[in-house]
């Protein structure tokens, strides 16, 4: 993400120079909400239809079937390939019935905590007074 006219606000010196960030640095305390913003804007058609969830940088593409899943999936793709956005591939999981997001395990219906949470949970010292 880049915003050229945002960029003399970011400007910082050091002995040898004066530098400006030329992308969205996660450092300045507006960036995350800037980049959710971008996103859901870039993703706008999908959110709006119900076919994806944004947080982030982390995408679920929301479908009945594989079918449905495939035609969504191709679909969310050729958007961001529209806005240059790069995908992470080995972070990536499709086609799941089920999957950990967020601190939650989702399938079909049904939405709980995952096990990691559970048994942080589980291993607090109980409370002796």
């Amino acid at each position: 993400m880049q915003f050229p006219e945002s960029q003399k606000y970011t400007s910082f010196v050091t002995p040898d120079a004066q530098y400006e960030f030329l992308k969205v640095s996660f450092g300045i305390c507006n960036s995350p909400a800037i980049f959710q913003r971008f996103i859901n804007d870039v993703f706008r058609d999908h959110i709006q239809k119900g076919e994806v969830l944004t947080y982030m940088d982390d995408l679920i593409i929301v479908a009945k079937d594989m079918c449905e899943g495939l035609s969504r999936l191709r679909n969310v793709l050729k958007t961001a390939e529209e806005y240059g956005l790069k995908i992470q591939w080995k972070k990536c999981q499709f086609l799941k019935n089920s999957i950990e997001y967020l601190g939650h395990h989702i399938e079909f219906n049904q939405i709980r905590p995952a096990k990691a949470k559970i048994e942080a949970v589980l291993r607090v010292p109980k409370q002796e007074t």
